[in-house]
């Protein structure tokens, strides 16, 4: 099995006692699992319960440095996540996203974490190598962590 689980994921910090000095941030991840190195280190036994505590983890984790400058523990605003083949994708943002004129920068955030994605699968065509896509956040609010760890577990069952 050679997949690759990636999560792009961005997280807005909610507002908190300093907010009046700090501004609110939002802060970008970027995760990879190699499902094909996971399958190999596990000689093929529980990577379904692997893959699907790796995520219910990197939901729950907090970078370090958010956990006191800020208020570190919200949680996913947003992640496109992507069961693929291929070399690994870093989304670079080389121009900085502005917030809406009178909002915020959830929704521009989106758009051009999306719309970067949508551009490099094209521009990939069939080397992009996707299976599955999933987005959490957004339009859809249904579609809970649960969800997507079921997805997953479903994919590597399916593919074991």
């Amino acid at each position: 099995m050679s997949l690759n689980v990636s999560k792009y994921i961005f997280i807005r910090d909610s507002l908190n006692s300093i907010s009046k000095i700090l501004p609110r941030t939002t802060y970008y991840r970027y995760v990879s699992l190699d499902l094909g190195q996971l399958w190999d280190n596990l000689g093929g036994a529980e990577i379904a319960d692997a893959a699907e505590a790796f995520t219910k983890a990197l939901f729950l984790a907090v970078p370090s440095a958010r956990q006191t400058t800020q208020s570190g523990a919200s949680p996913w605003e947003f992640a496109k996540i992507y069961i693929r083949k291929g070399q690994r994708l870093q989304v670079p943002f080389e121009t900085p996203v502005k917030a809406e004129r009178g909002g915020g920068f959830l929704k521009p955030s989106i758009e051009a974490l999306s719309d970067y994605l949508a551009k490099k699968e094209k521009q990939a065509g069939s080397l992009f190598g996707k299976e599955r896509e999933f987005t959490f956040g957004g339009e859809d609010e249904s579609f809970s962590i649960d969800t997507l760890v079921g997805e997953i577990r479903n994919f590597i069952e399916a593919k074991s």
